[in-house]
């Protein structure tokens, strides 16, 4: 259907639902990446896309051959500078639930209290506390670096395996239903978080990263101020209270 026609430009109905659902592509990414060192580069892909478009316009045959080299090595770029991003939004795009009509996971109920309680056993005794709640993505490439508990979730289980000297208080545990799985747990750091160095260590980097890459809930509890956070996807709540946690993990579970 031809919409209107202006000397050599003919829109049609097809053009403006074409150009809307780019428009809300591309909307959707500058939301995605808003916040990251990423944005920035995305913006000068597009600034290239477009010199390029007028290149072949203008039939200006330099440049043109300028910019299709660039864009030959832009899109291998584009894959490794944007990696994380990308394997987050296939992740995303994978968590819609089918996997649960052929992959079920026998899971209790995640005990909120238990986890809440150790937490705050934790920020009393001024220990590092580093917890992963596994939602529907599965983490098994990081249970793969720890080692393997299969135990009930409770205060006192969390309180000794942060505890100091103990061989398991490096790393996170990770929870799956009422057990914890896994201790001693190596979690992907985040880069460039933008947080300040002095004030959070890896600790925190390492539940940033973890949250950021799939869709596990977790607790972090700093060993110096002993303020407990809470990290999902792109969430980030330092200093919490008890009731904020908890109304915070349940909430983040039914998501």
């Amino acid at each position: 259907m031809e919409l209107f026609k202006i000397s050599f430009l003919t829109v049609t109905l097809y053009d403006v639902a074409d150009i809307t659902i780019v428009a809300g592509i591309i909307y959707m990414i500058i939301r995605w990446l808003k916040g990251s060192r990423s944005v920035q580069m995305f913006f000068a892909i597009i600034f290239l896309f477009i010199v390029s478009l007028i290149a072949d316009w203008l039939n200006l045959h330099g440049l043109g051959w300028i910019m299709s080299n660039i864009k030959t090595i832009g899109l291998v770029a584009f894959f490794i500078v944007f990696q994380p991003e990308i394997r987050s939004a296939l992740i995303n795009v994978g968590n819609i639930g089918m996997g649960d009509l052929f992959f079920k996971k026998q899971k209790g109920r995640i005990p909120v209290d238990a986890i809440i309680a150790g937490a705050v056993e934790l920020s009393k005794r001024g220990l590092g506390g580093l917890t992963v709640i596994e939602k529907k993505v599965g983490l098994r490439n990081v249970l793969e670096s720890g080692k393997p508990l299969d135990a009930d979730v409770t205060p006192e289980l969390i309180t000794t395996i942060f505890s100091k000297n103990t061989p398991l208080h490096d790393g996170a545990i990770v929870i799956r239903g009422n057990k914890i799985v896994a201790a001693a747990c190596v979690l992907p750091l985040l880069q460039n978080p933008g947080l300040e160095e002095r004030q959070y260590g890896m600790r925190h980097r390492a539940g940033l990263g973890i949250a950021a890459e799939t869709d596990a809930v977790v607790v972090m509890v700093s060993e110096q101020s002993r303020e407990i956070s809470i990290s999902y996807g792109k969430d980030f709540i330092r200093g919490v209270s008890v009731k904020e946690l908890k109304s915070k993990i349940e909430y983040y579970l039914n998501q």
